[in-house]
């Protein structure tokens, strides 16, 4: 009774709750916050993609480190590592996570690219539409972007040649490397049952954390090896990593308290330590601490979305934007967003309703009726 009464007393003071009840059904915020974290890598884009006026993006100019863009992906990640480590628990069997896992990513980038090397950029071309249409530049561009593992393509000749950031069509494609690359160590982990055995799971992040600090330091003559350290303009730390603290978090679930006093307190501590030696790691575990308690919300769980839009958004969120920097160049920033977004919404909508739904209900029967099907209907001798 008195161990009933101790454990409820530092739970109120506390104010917190377990990251597991968290990562139930309905006890998180996790479609909301990648909505929000696609809408701002947009805006965290737009200071790079039209004119700012001088103005600079102002988590950068306030930090020193990171910017909205990179926090955003660094959410995603985290969200990922934790959702993506349930999933594998949860189906149980690389014949089931993987197909779906792959209708989760590769369809709409499969519609993407595709609409991008041979729609878009024969419609915004400055050359011939057909020329662009059956160039070799555009295969290239549809090979390897959906390849992912062949490296990204960013550029294409004769487009947006007047943009700030000239020939891009996609700068965004980078990421998604990356998140199969840290797919694969999700699978280990199951394979090694890092899930059931914390310790292993510590370990085998350990030799992952490892193998990224030396290529950190020594680089790699492979590209897809190099993009694992990659860090755009605004980022001053990897994705990956943020990946593998989703993992964990996910192992510990039942002993992690979220709790926004703590956040609150870790915010404050950042703001005052920040120029001194321990402002940085205090400014990335003040950021992932606050996500969680974010993730947690009781006031944010209560918007509910009927669709999840977000994957959409970030795939589509930089061509819009590009367009619209080559249609108004001189548009400030920030008034591009507001042609942008609602183009990017649209885009989002449609890859959700025609691709991402569709591939994913697909993928949940075949996987579902397999591992219903009936033992006599296979071969006596397991073929």
């Amino acid at each position: 009774m008195q161990d009933s009464k101790t454990a409820s007393s530092r739970h109120w003071l506390l104010r917190g709750t377990k990251l597991s009840s968290i990562l139930e059904r309905g006890g998180n915020s996790f479609d909301f916050l990648r909505l929000c974290a696609a809408l701002a890598v947009m805006f965290g884009h737009s200071f790079w993609l039209q004119p700012a006026y001088g103005r600079i993006e102002p988590i950068l100019k306030h930090t020193g480190l990171e910017y909205s863009g990179s926090l955003a992906v660094y959410t995603f990640f985290v969200i990922s590592g934790m959702l993506v480590s349930s999933s594998y628990e949860r189906q149980g069997s690389l014949a089931r996570f993987i197909p779906l896992r792959l209708a989760r990513i590769y369809p709409a980038l499969l519609a993407c690219v595709f609409l991008s090397a041979f729609v878009l950029y024969p419609i915004l071309s400055s050359g011939s539409f057909v020329s662009a249409l059956l160039s070799e530049d555009a295969k290239i561009y549809f090979v390897k972007n959906t390849g992912l593992f062949w490296g990204i393509q960013w550029t294409l000749p004769h487009i947006f040649e007047h943009n700030a950031i000239k020939a891009v069509i996609n700068g965004s494609l980078w990421t998604l490397p990356l998140e199969l690359m840290c797919y694969m160590v999700a699978i280990v982990a199951g394979l090694i049952s890092g899930y059931s055995s914390r310790l292993r799971l510590v370990a085998l992040l350990a030799i992952v954390g490892a193998g990224i600090a030396y290529l950190a330091s020594h680089t790699s003559s492979y590209e897809l090896l190099r993009s694992i350290v990659n860090k755009p303009t605004g980022y001053s730390f990897y994705a990956p990593p943020f990946f593998m603290v989703g993992m964990l978090l996910y192992a510990f679930r039942d002993r992690v308290v979220v709790s926004w006093p703590v956040g609150i307190a870790l915010a404050i501590a950042y703001v005052i330590f920040r120029h001194s030696a321990i402002g940085t790691p205090l400014f990335y575990l003040a950021f992932l601490y606050v996500l969680l308690c974010l993730c947690g919300d009781k006031t944010l769980r209560r918007i509910k979305l009927k669709n999840d839009y977000s994957y959409g958004v970030y795939l589509w969120a930089f061509p819009a934007q590009q367009m619209v920097a080559s249609w108004f160049p001189d548009m400030d920033n920030l008034v591009g967003l507001a042609i942008s977004i609602p183009l990017t919404i649209i885009a989002a909508a449609f890859s959700w309703h025609l691709v991402e739904k569709p591939s994913i209900r697909l993928a949940r029967k075949l996987t579902t009726s397999r591992s219903a099907s009936p033992a006599r209907n296979r071969s006596p001798a397991g073929l």
